[in-house]
């Protein structure tokens, strides 16, 4: 019952009427957040707050705080405005993890929101101005993710690199042990030029995913200048690692081998030595995608690794944290 309600009672009395006039308090404003019971991955997480018989065509600031399950941090908060209609109703859906931060709650609340741990997760809502009634605080939990592993691990990679001529006055850059096409003349000058470096491998992995065969490397790498000396320059480097057979350890010990392709990204600076060997740190993201045996296997990791590049060639040493999803026997619901 919305506002004022009328109650009409029609006695007749000699003839007249008595009219009993009752008249009931508004409706007191509520405030509700709403979730699935349960879902299958974090990121699919929405949250829908309702406002019902509020003051009419009005902005509430509504804070939502979700607190995680133990280990993944929080808790982490959001503030949405909520904008009620003529009768004072509205509502907002929003996802989580999305914007929320520890740092928007108070006490702040530590690290960021896991897109990957599972548990009960508790979402409490509260508004300015403030509304007491409702529903205020509700729980949904996230399920084991089917097929998914993580870990971490090691890769080396060996190759050998071909470097695109540098037109400067006098012939072409290069620097000593770096060979170059066609042949270059010596050069002294300091100025950084941009060139196009390709290479071509093989590359070990150790770890969660272990190679049983060397995995074929390819990697261009843009405006990367070996004789960029003292100044420090800017590349881009692109790699793609096939790997014919794999091992992806499981976390019950048993394992599955397949195909693999590796694709890693990375950006970063290059401090030139004017020497032979030239060292380069850079961290980098990765996606996997599984062939033959592991067909279906899907996943993303990121990288830090050591290149060390001396006379046209190309060693690195690696670290990796990577998440698979779709890996059969792995994970809550598999047969």
């Amino acid at each position: 019952m919305t506002g004022a309600a009328m109650i009409l009672v029609g006695l007749l009395v000699g003839g007249g009427a008595l009219y009993v006039e009752q008249a009931f308090a508004a409706d007191p404003a509520t405030l509700q957040v709403q979730t699935k019971d349960q879902i299958n991955f974090l990121d699919s997480a929405q949250i829908q707050v309702h406002i019902q018989h509020g003051a009419a065509t009005s902005s509430y600031a509504v804070t939502i705080k979700v607190t995680a399950p133990a280990g993944a941090g929080g808790p982490f908060c959001d503030t949405v405005t909520v904008t009620t209609d003529g009768g004072g109703n509205g509502h907002v859906t929003v996802n989580y993890p999305g914007t929320f931060k520890g740092s928007a709650c108070s006490p702040a609340g530590i690290g960021g929101p896991s897109t990957i741990l599972p548990g009960t997760y508790t979402v409490t809502v509260s508004s300015s101005p403030a509304i007491t009634a409702g529903t205020l605080s509700t729980t949904f939990n996230v399920l084991p993710a089917r097929g998914v592993v993580t870990g971490s691990g090691t890769y080396a990679i060996s190759a050998t690199g071909t470097y695109s001529p540098i037109a400067v006055p006098g012939g072409y850059l290069t620097c000593t042990g770096v060979a170059t096409s066609p042949p270059p003349s010596t050069t002294s000058l300091s100025t950084t030029y941009i060139e196009t470096r390709a290479a071509y491998g093989s590359v070990t992995f150790a770890g969660v995913i272990s190679s049983n065969t060397q995995g074929q490397y390819t990697i261009l790498v843009q405006n990367y200048n070996p004789c960029a000396s003292p100044t420090t320059v800017s590349v881009a480097l692109r790699s793609m690692v096939t790997f014919d057979d794999v091992t992806i350890h499981l976390p019950d010990g048993r394992s599955i081998t397949g195909g693999l392709t590796v694709f890693t990204t990375a950006d970063g600076t290059v401090a030139g030595t004017g020497t032979p060997t030239i060292t380069t740190i850079l961290a980098g993201q990765m996606s996997f995608t599984g062939t033959g045996g592991l067909e279906g296997v899907s996943g993303n990791g990121v990288t830090m690794f050591v290149v060390l590049t001396a006379g046209g060639h190309t060693t690195a040493f690696a670290t990796y944290e990577v998440q698979l999803t779709n890996v059969p026997g792995a994970g809550a619901g598999d047969e």
